[in-house]
């Protein structure tokens, strides 16, 4: 997984890792001198990823290890960039709203060259408002076509698709989200036709919820899926930032609070993957936030779980304590007059602190008469007493 963020100062910094076995391993971050003026995005065709941005001078950029060379382009200022790769051909196409301030153009790189080749989309932004936020995805077999994802003036999910040479607004056939925002950070993943997972449109809602748009093919109907929920709260110290390798990075202060509809954003962030399937790419542009990560809850599930074993245990386990100590001191009792002391209550009996029983004392000794098989006690509870043992004891 590559990312590429904007710090405090507004430069690029680089992260890497690698995705296995559910987790993320062996990360490292290195700051660069680069400092756009807007947008990021990142693109990785043939095992070599290229960042694009807007300089200064309202020009494209694109980065190829360290060094930015303008293609030329210019883009309306503060217009956020988004990338895309072919599945299939791995032709690279970038994004921007144009000089005007309100359609889209684009940039196509075919392995040898950067040229014009895809026809701009007219009053994609609205007007005064170029820098809104937007996503790309791009196929080359079986059949050529590009879809680009926006969260539309309206707050609803809008799409245009260009195939046969023109592009048609598809937003229509897409459902239609709730709590989204106009501009609002979007992102898009994608796969070749028949894996699945077509195209998937990822959006966060006024409720700070992650939530996509998914389509299984190029022929299918979409479905909304919610993702995850995260929560947005600023670090104790917001100035440092310790990466992996330790190497320490400065970060503007988190955002507290969604900023309103097409307001600048603190942060910008742009990432990508690289897989070992064939055809699979995915997309994301420069959106607001959208690299921080989720805070989990104050409480796991193991937790939770584990709170609820632990009351249940105390709750059953005192009285049952109780009854047992009041059950040992009974028995104790009722066997005192025959002076045993069962070892196999003695552990229990002194964990749970019962006293023991009472020595055998005088007059309640056990005495056998005639030498058989019956007992005469002597000092002690008139119940079952004989008349013999009665008369004894008053002797």
């Amino acid at each position: 997984v590559f990312l590429s963020y904007l710090d405090g100062t507004g430069r690029i910094v680089e992260t890497s890792c690698l995705y296995a076995d559910r987790e993320y391993r062996d990360w490292s971050t290195a700051a660069t001198t680069l400092a756009p003026a807007s947008g990021l995005a990142i693109a990785d065709a043939g095992g070599e990823s290229r960042r694009f941005h807007v300089d200064d001078a309202d020009l494209v950029v694109v980065d190829v290890g360290g060094d930015g060379v303008a293609l030329g382009a210019k883009a309306a200022r503060g217009s956020r960039v988004a990338a895309a790769v072919a599945v299939g051909s791995g032709d690279v196409y970038v994004f921007f709203v144009a000089e005007d301030g309100t359609s889209l153009a684009s940039l196509t790189f075919d392995g040898g060259k950067w040229a014009q080749t895809l026809p701009p989309i007219p009053d994609f932004a609205p007007a005064g408002n170029p820098g809104i936020s937007f996503a790309a995805a791009a196929w080359s077999d079986p059949v050529f076509s590009v879809r680009v994802f926006r969260i539309s003036h309206d707050d609803t999910a809008g799409e245009w698709t260009y195939t046969n040479g023109s592009w048609a607004d598809t937003g229509t056939s897409l459902p239609n989200p709730l709590g989204t925002v106009a501009g609002d950070p979007v992102a898009a993943s994608y796969s070749k036709d028949g894996s699945g997972r077509y195209v998937e449109y990822f959006y966060v809602t006024t409720s700070n919820q992650i939530s996509y748009l998914a389509r299984t093919s190029a022929s299918s109907g979409s479905f909304q899926i919610n993702l995850a929920s995260f929560e947005v709260d600023g670090p104790e110290d917001p100035n440092t930032v310790l990466g992996s390798n330790d190497t320490e990075s400065t970060a503007g202060p988190a955002q507290t609070e969604r900023p309103p509809s097409g307001a600048s954003a603190t942060g910008t962030a742009a990432a990508t993957g690289r897989t070992d399937g064939a055809g699979s790419s995915a997309s994301a542009p420069g959106a607001a936030g959208a690299a921080s990560a989720a805070t989990p809850g104050p409480f796991s599930n193991e937790a939770i779980i584990g709170l609820v074993f632990g009351v249940v245990t105390f709750v059953l386990g005192v009285p049952g304590l109780y009854y047992a100590r009041r059950g040992i001191i009974r028995v104790n009792k009722s066997e005192a007059h025959g002076g045993r002391w069962f070892r196999t209550r003695g552990l229990f009996a002194r964990i749970l602190c019962v006293p023991r029983p009472r020595r055998k004392g005088r007059g309640e000794t056990a005495t056998a008469f005639g030498g058989g098989s019956s007992s005469l006690l002597v000092g002690g509870s008139d119940h079952a007493r004989s008349p013999e043992a009665a008369a004894l004891a008053k002797i």
